[in-house]
């Protein structure tokens, strides 16, 4: 019996290739980003202030979380056949859950 600690970042269609791992305080920041750039929008409606800075920081934004929300979806394939290959591993009983492992003295 093998125990294998397996994690979503290992796609289970390329054996050996990562996903990219994208922290979740990224979306964060795009908020913020964009979040600017509706204010410069507003301050430039009140105040002699440029307009193209706040539209260039809500495409800026828009982009970015596009990108964000991509790799966010591209994780489903590969998470999804992780967890029938290893629910069949463990069906099979060729894949033992690392918790029932006794640590080998």
């Amino acid at each position: 019996m093998r125990c294998v600690i397996l994690t979503t970042t290992e796609t289970a269609a390329v054996p050996g290739r990562r996903a990219i791992n994208v922290p979740s305080g990224d979306s964060g920041m795009v908020l913020g980003l964009i979040g600017t750039g509706f204010a410069w929008r507003y301050v430039a409606s009140v105040w002699p202030a440029p307009p193209v800075i706040g539209e260039v920081l809500v495409a800026v934004a828009t982009l970015i979380w596009l990108l964000l929300a991509g790799c966010f979806v591209s994780l489903f394939p590969a998470t999804s056949i992780l967890v029938i290959k290893t629910t069949w591993l463990l069906v099979q009983g060729k894949l033992t859950p690392c918790s029932e492992v006794k640590a080998e003295s």
